[in-house]
């Protein structure tokens, strides 16, 4: 009996040893993949026979004969096939809704350091003993974009030497048949592949000379590779959307050893709701800030405060945070606010191209100095409502935080705010021009002088109690012009609301006369009063200024914004999806990818919100997301998903024993379509583009017309952290 296993293991070694010497005899089959492989297959000799084998199928050729002492054995036909058969083998579909997510940067532009021309001319490109033929896209003496078949060998850095064959025929010159590039980029397709190659050449090297001679000859403006600038131009679009809707007061100070000053204030109308939050005027509400510890420690810091107190910490105290997040949950009208300093540096060269226009356009001289004297910079975000549903831990009593009493902002008069608008178009010319008048909203009227008027609108001052809206009709009677003339009546004149700016007790109306409704008499008597007086009256150049600083002040605050911006468009299928996210030096918006396609899924609760905001006066609203991923999928939830302090409290804490755990104050705006058509200079660059890429500027005013929305997040997942660690 013993015997029967040492037979079977002889017949065993028998086979074995029959399949080694079949798989080593020579193979006289051809492999020939032309059609078979979406790469290019090219003519190889091997084993006496002549093979057609893409880069892919070359290279496990090559390591297979490797095994077989260099020669071509039936075992490297089997095992190739049986490769090859692995490899195109389809993979199984994604979960995920998109491979990747739309970031784009924010604060940074893409810069050419040499024009691209549109060519396409024939190109080879050699990898040691692999060859590859492709098309040019784009050309510069110094870098090319290549279209070929499908490749798998070439990897970003390789180094490969590429023949222009068109070329060098066309020119006589050697050189071209034999021009050293590094793959810079590289981008796959099912089908195709494209590369960007980029060379370093010897100054006046005759491929560089005879490339920018002949380029210079061929190209002509319509030629010229524009992907950059609409790049850029995309990015501009975003920018001006979002820094117009921050939801945060921007303070710009003058930040002294022991003072801070207030230069500058910008605010929308999203952030000015933080002010008016806190049911003090605004002077008094800054005062109880602590912007002079925040500029001066460099530090986060955590604000407390009512009618009666103030108080704030650094982030970094920990049980400070949990006593000042506890004496805000048990005061009833208090605030909780985040402030987030940042020093800030303006480019030279912005710098004095705004001053130089500011001084030039309105002869205010002292630009300069103002400007010069800023350097820091403090964001607030009012995070309130993430303390809500929260039940406090301990009792604290504003007299246990007497220690942590701010210290009162002294400024006796402060700048009135404006918005981030680098550019301001106005129709007609405004002029500081005082003239009683009588306001009517239905049956409430104000007696009052006008703050400035222009042949089609004006600028008036009401109460912060008026119960106005924007583009509400008020109708105006002008007693004094019309003692003036008795050509037309000027009483009752039809203005529609079309922006109110709160500050300081006052609301100010920025108002235009709704010419269609009027007799074209009145409007020509408006247009010849001013025409008359002009030269007599103050130009209000306010926009010059405004248009000046905003792009100063942008292009300092972009790589400092540490919220993250989430831009929602429509799909093809009308459902809103992420259009843009975007990423800034400071926020690092693509850590999580993962976390951007589980919000992306929670679209529809998006659409509601996005609902109830366009209801609501300033067309935003507020709320916390919370987040925490389990294994690879996440789980989210928002303030409003919550009745009880327990159930808050209990997904939270589930959320901090998961793997990752965030938490994002989340401002919701409104958009409507046409918000980009209302940057007109933007508008008319794009439009110069149209010659030479129609269908990119297209596709890009669809894009952008397709907006409804925007979530600006900023991340407070380590002050949730502190207040439910314990």
């Amino acid at each position: 009996m013993a015997e029967l296993p040492s037979r079977k293991q002889q017949n065993q070694a028998f086979l074995q040893e029959l399949e080694k010497q079949r798989l080593n005899k020579p193979c006289l089959r051809i492999i020939d993949l032309r059609g078979k492989v979406a790469g290019e297959c090219q003519a190889y000799e091997f084993g006496g026979r002549v093979h057609y084998l893409d880069d892919r199928a070359y290279l496990l050729v090559k390591q297979l004969m490797s095994r077989f002492a260099g020669r071509y054995t039936v075992g490297v036909y089997e095992t190739l096939l049986k490769a090859l058969k692995q490899l195109n083998d389809p993979a199984p579909a994604p979960i995920a809704r998109h491979a990747g997510l739309p970031f784009r940067q924010m604060d940074q532009s893409l810069q050419r350091s040499e024009t691209r021309t549109v060519v396409s001319t024939a190109v080879q490109i050699r990898l040691q003993d692999m060859l590859y033929h492709g098309h040019t896209v784009d050309l510069s003496p110094h870098a090319i974009r290549v279209s070929c078949k499908r490749t798998f060998s070439l990897e970003p850095g390789d180094e490969v030497s590429v023949e222009f064959t068109e070329l060098a025929e066309q020119s006589g010159l050697n050189e071209l048949r034999h021009v050293i590039f590094h793959i810079l980029k590289i981008n796959h397709e099912n089908s195709h592949t494209s590369l960007v190659l980029q060379r370093e050449s010897a100054p006046n090297d005759e491929v560089t000379l005879w490339l920018s001679q002949w380029l210079g000859q061929y190209a002509s403006a319509r030629q010229q590779d524009v992907d950059n600038e609409l790049f850029n131009l995309q990015a501009e679009f975003y920018q001006r959307i979002w820094l117009s809707r921050l939801a945060s007061p921007l303070l710009w100070l003058d930040a002294a050893a022991d003072a801070t000053h207030i230069l500058k204030l910008h605010l929308t109308a999203a952030a000015h709701r933080v002010l008016v939050a806190s049911q003090l005027n605004e002077s008094d509400w800054l005062a109880k800030l602590p912007l002079a510890a925040s500029i001066n420690q460099q530090s986060d810091m955590l604000c407390a405060c009512d009618r009666q107190h103030s108080f704030s910490v650094s982030i970094a105290q920990q049980d400070a945070i949990q006593s000042l997040i506890n004496w805000h949950i048990a005061t009833a009208n208090s605030q909780l606010l985040l402030l987030q300093p940042t020093s800030v540096a303006f480019d030279a060269h912005t710098l004095k191209r705004c001053i130089d226009t500011i001084e030039t356009e309105t002869g205010i001289a002292d630009a300069a100095s103002q400007l010069g004297q800023l350097n820091g910079l403090v964001t607030i975000s009012d995070l309130s409502p993430a303390f809500s549903h929260m039940l406090p831990t301990q009792t604290v009593t504003a007299a246990q935080l007497s220690a942590l009493q701010t210290p009162s902002l002294v400024q006796h008069q402060l700048p009135e705010p404006t918005t981030l608008r680098p550019c301001i178009q106005r129709d007609k010319a405004r002029f500081f021009i005082r003239t009683p008048i009588t306001v009517s909203a239905g049956e409430l009227q104000w007696q009052l002088e006008t703050q400035d008027v222009s042949a089609d609108g004006l600028a008036i001052q009401l109460p912060a109690d008026a119960p106005v809206m924007l583009n509400q009709r008020l109708h105006i009677d002008f007693s004094r012009w019309q003692t003036l003339t008795s050509k037309v009546k000027l009483d009752a004149i039809p203005y529609q609301i079309m922006n109110i700016r709160q500050w300081q007790g006052q609301q100010q109306l920025g108002l235009a006369r709704i010419k269609n409704n009027c007799p074209e008499s009145l409007n020509r008597f408006f247009d010849w009063v001013i025409a008359q007086n002009q030269q007599t009256l103050r130009h209000n150049n306010q926009d010059v200024i405004t248009a000046a600083e905003g792009q100063l002040f942008s292009a300092a605050l972009l790589p400092t914004l540490r919220s993250v911006p989430v831009f929602l468009g429509l799909d093809n299928a009308g459902g809103r999806q992420i259009q843009l996210i975007g990423k800034t030096a400071a926020n690092q918006a693509d850590r999580e990818h993962d976390f951007w396609l589980a919000l992306e899924q929670q679209s529809l609760r998006w659409a509601g919100l996005l609902k109830q905001a366009t209801q609501q006066d300033g067309d935003s609203q507020t709320t916390t997301l919370y987040a925490y991923k389990t294994g690879q999928s996440w789980t989210l939830a928002i303030e409003q998903d919550f009745s009880q302090a327990r159930e808050k409290a209990l997904f939270i804490r589930r959320g901090l024993d998961a793997s990752k755990f965030i938490a994002m104050h989340v401002t919701i705006t409104a958009l409507k379509g046409q918000e980009a058509e209302q940057e007109f200079d933007l508008q008319l660059r794009l439009q110069q583009f149209r010659t030479q890429r129609a269908h990119r500027v297209q596709a890009l005013r669809q894009q952008l017309n397709q907006l409804v929305g925007m979530l600006e997040l900023t991340d407070i997942s380590a002050l949730i952290r502190q207040i439910y660690s314990r």
